[in-house]
């Protein structure tokens, strides 16, 4: 498949480093629908088991696809 690109108005736009960032947004994009918060949360985090910190990241990860 390659890598992930996204562009806007023809240009090529700087994708977030984080991977579970890129893999939201990679999912945001191919559904082309709105999801609740639980069901992103469980594609990608695995559960009630994550390390700690777990949680911040995920607000992260929220705030880089909405900028």
């Amino acid at each position: 498949l390659g890598s992930l690109e996204v562009r806007r108005g023809g240009n090529n736009e700087v994708l977030p480093a984080s991977k579970r960032t890129r893999a939201l947004l990679g999912y945001l994009v191919a559904t082309g629908k709105a999801h609740t918060r639980r069901h992103l949360c469980d594609l990608l985090w695995d559960g009630p088991d994550d390390p700690p910190g777990s949680r911040s990241e995920e607000r992260r990860v929220g705030k880089e696809c909405r900028s």
